[in-house]
């Protein structure tokens, strides 16, 4: 048996035979094959063991999907702070522990070691709208305050890559149309380290200015990518643009082709195909789009005939879950708020209704946890 191809096995068949033959499980620890399993299958989103686990364990939930939650942040009609988890299993949804400081638009990413980090966003004070400089990550039940950004920054979007490093892109001063934009990008090498530590340094400029704009990190061609956004002065963007984080080009982000139609407020994910979709956001600040477009980078050309999501949305999640399927949730809409949630599947391009969060959350933002 030592002698079959790893990957001419499912994950299924290998769980069977570890389960069934001591020696070949003994075979698999000493030859690291759960983790080359768990590279093949979901190297896509994710590629270091979080804190705790081995390479085995995280085969199982993420094969099982038992343990994946969407956990996501947001506000409600009162800019207060809140927090909710979505269990494809049981279909429900939970509160949760909320940031102490509302985050409206902020970031929220699932850091290397397993932990959620929440970063940026923005509140109210005397009737003014504040951006946050602050990074926090939950531990159990309370949220714990990490190193500062260099940058206030509210509507922006963030991504963690396969070292480990986490990325904040763009943002603004808040989230009203003649703000201020920023191209600004920062880095994180050890996020975790805690509050009080100068963590984070200044990564390359992006070419366009972004505020509520779309982000993701692609593990197949280690590449950081932003999309969409308001660049302040009323000017919206169809544009799109990536920075490889190696070899020599790590530098500079390069311009990739124009989107279909301007996306302020959208979201974008990485999927299991390794294309990047780009989910709903708005021409002006006021409309929101239900389209979804999809770049495959190889090419890259955007893929426009996707189906529609059901609702259309600004400043809302959107995240993959180890089982495929794009989940959407939260929404701001002009034109009255709606409790709508929703998923995608790439491989059949349906959509399907998922239920209600059960309150109004705007403004959000999330990621899966197993």
């Amino acid at each position: 048996m030592n002698s079959l191809p790893l990957l001419a096995l499912d994950g299924f068949s290998l769980a069977s035979a570890e389960a069934a033959n001591r020696g070949w499980r003994e075979a698999c620890i000493e030859c690291d094959c759960w983790q080359r399993l768990v590279l093949a299958e979901y190297g896509w989103i994710i590629h270091l063991i979080p804190v705790g686990s081995t390479w085995k364990q995280l085969y199982f939930r993420l094969a099982l999907c038992g343990e994946a939650r969407l956990f996501m942040i947001g506000g409600r009609h009162d800019f207060a702070s809140a927090a909710h988890v979505y269990n494809p299993s049981t279909r429900q949804w939970t509160q949760a522990p909320a940031p102490p400081e509302p985050r409206n638009m902020g970031a929220i990413v699932r850091h290397s070691s397993g932990a959620l980090v929440a970063i940026g966003g923005g509140f109210v004070k005397d009737s003014q709208y504040l951006a946050l400089r602050t990074v926090a990550t939950l531990c159990e039940t309370e949220w714990k305050e990490l190193s500062l950004m260099n940058v206030s920054r509210c509507c922006c979007a963030a991504a963690v890559d396969c070292r480990g490093r986490t990325y904040v892109v763009g943002g603004g001063e808040n989230m009203f149309a003649n703000s201020e934009a920023w191209s600004s990008v920062e880095m994180c090498t050890d996020i975790m380290a805690g509050a009080g530590n100068d963590a984070w340094c200044m990564a390359p400029n992006m070419i366009d200015r972004r505020c509520a704009l779309g982000a993701a990190y692609s593990f197949d061609t280690d590449e950081l990518f932003a999309a969409g956004g308001y660049a302040g002065e009323r000017r919206y963007l169809n544009t799109a643009e990536r920075l490889p984080l190696s070899g020599d080009s790590c530098e500079r982000w390069e311009m990739l082709p124009p989107m279909s139609c301007k996306r302020a407020g959208c979201v974008a994910a990485v999927g299991p195909d390794r294309r990047l979709f780009v989910v709903g956001g708005g021409p002006d600040g006021r409309t929101e789009h239900s389209s979804v477009e999809a770049l495959d980078p190889r090419e890259p050309r955007w893929q426009t005939d996707l189906a529609p999501a059901k609702v259309g949305r600004h400043y809302g999640t959107a995240a993959f879950a180890p089982d495929g399927w794009l989940y959407v949730a939260g929404t701001f809409r002009h034109g009255g708020q709606l409790d709508v949630v929703e998923r995608y599947d790439p491989r059949r391009n349906c959509w399907e209704d998922l239920p209600p969060i059960g309150a109004v959350i705007q403004y959000s933002s999330g990621i899966f946890i197993f």
